[in-house]
Parts: structure tokens; C-alpha cells; sequence
């Protein structure tokens, strides 16, 4: 095979990779099940803004939960309306959090910005993913943003 060729070969082999790089990352690959639904999961980072729009538009929904994942001292202090505090100082959080609903959309928020890592090398962004929640929300900037941003709190 000539260098022309191979180099050819090489090209369509590389694409045909990123293609199923792509299919596979996007959740686009069939089931193999028949009948079975792929269930894309949704979680992202909101402003405080964003946040207090959304607890708005689902005041009244059973399946809303504000999650505050902070201790329970801070949350003592104030903490965001309806919030359902998550006590991880008996049990890791990653547990605590796996034992919720995946079904219900939950808004979570933590302590500060610098408290992203819920442990070395793990976002909350990752541990929701990785624990199978369908539908989440972080709350960018954390209790201190949402105070900064002028929003209500209850004690």
C-alpha cells in the first residue's frame, strides 16, 4: 500500500473514531432492548437569578426539592425557603444523595464557591451525574452568591 493510500486509510479511520466518539458521548447510540427509552440526564449550574426563577415556576410541585448540602450549623443560620438540609456528618454525602428520588428535579446549593469539591477531585456537578439524577440544578456561586444577590432567606 502506498503512502497516499495509507495516509488515506488513516484519515477515514480517525473520522470514523470521532464519529463514534460523538454518537456515543451524545447518548445517540440504539438500545439494545427493544422498547427501551434512553433517558438523557440534565444538570447544570444557574445563576442566583436563574435559581429563584426556577423555585418560582415550581412553587406547588411535589417533585421540586431545594437541597442544601451544607452543614447543618449553616444551614441553622439561614438558608433558601422550603430547603431540605442533607446531614452528610453521619454518613458520606455521595450516600446521603444516592438514597433520594432520581426522578425529582432537585436545586442544590452549597456554602461558598470555594466549596465546589464535595471531596478532592469530585465536583457536584460529576457526583449528581454519576449518581443517576435526571434532572438537577447548582446554584453557581453557592449560599453566598444568592445572599450577594439580594434574594430571600428564612431562618
Amino acid at each position: 500500500m502506498g503512502t497516499k493510500h495509507r495516509k488515506c486509510l488513516v484519515s477515514v479511520v480517525l473520522t470514523l473514531a470521532l464519529v463514534s466518539i460523538g454518537v456515543a458521548a451524545s447518548g445517540c447510540l440504539p438500545n439494545s432492548e427493544a422498547g427501551s427509552e434512553v433517558i438523557e440526564a440534565r444538570i447544570e449550574t444557574l445563576s442566583p437569578e436563574e435559581a429563584f426563577a426556577l423555585i418560582e415556576a415550581n412553587r406547588g410541585n411535589r417533585d421540586f426539592v431545594i437541597l442544601d448540602v451544607r452543614s447543618p450549623f449553616y444551614h441553622a443560620e439561614g438558608h433558601l425557603a422550603d430547603a431540605v438540609t442533607v446531614d452528610y456528618s453521619t454518613e458520606p454525602l455521595r450516600d446521603a444523595l444516592d438514597r433520594l428520588d432520581k426522578d425529582r428535579t432537585y436545586l442544590v446549593y452549597e456554602q461558598a464557591p470555594c466549596d465546589r469539591c464535595v471531596r478532592p477531585g469530585l465536583s457536584m456537578f460529576n457526583l449528581l451525574s454519576d449518581l443517576g439524577f435526571r434532572e438537577a440544578y447548582i446554584l453557581r456561586g453557592g449560599y453566598q452568591a444568592w445572599v450577594a444577590a439580594g434574594l430571600p432567606v428564612t431562618k
